[in-house]
């Protein structure tokens, strides 16, 4: 993704030169992070707790 980002971004931080690379390596990692957490936040608060929710079970 780093290597992809200096096409995506605007003039100024193409004058970054090698800080761009940094830049673009700690956003990626933070997406990454991001997206972890979310997804294992997801997966805890749709985990089944055993409870029957009778208004909507079939009688």
């Amino acid at each position: 993704m780093s290597d992809a980002f200096p096409l995506l971004v605007a003039t100024d931080l193409r004058n970054w030169g090698t800080g761009l690379k940094f830049f673009a390596d700690v956003f990626a990692y933070n997406l990454l992070s991001a997206t972890k957490f979310v997804n294992e936040l997801v997966k805890k608060l749709l985990k089944p707790s055993g409870v029957v929710n009778y208004s909507t079970a079939s009688i």
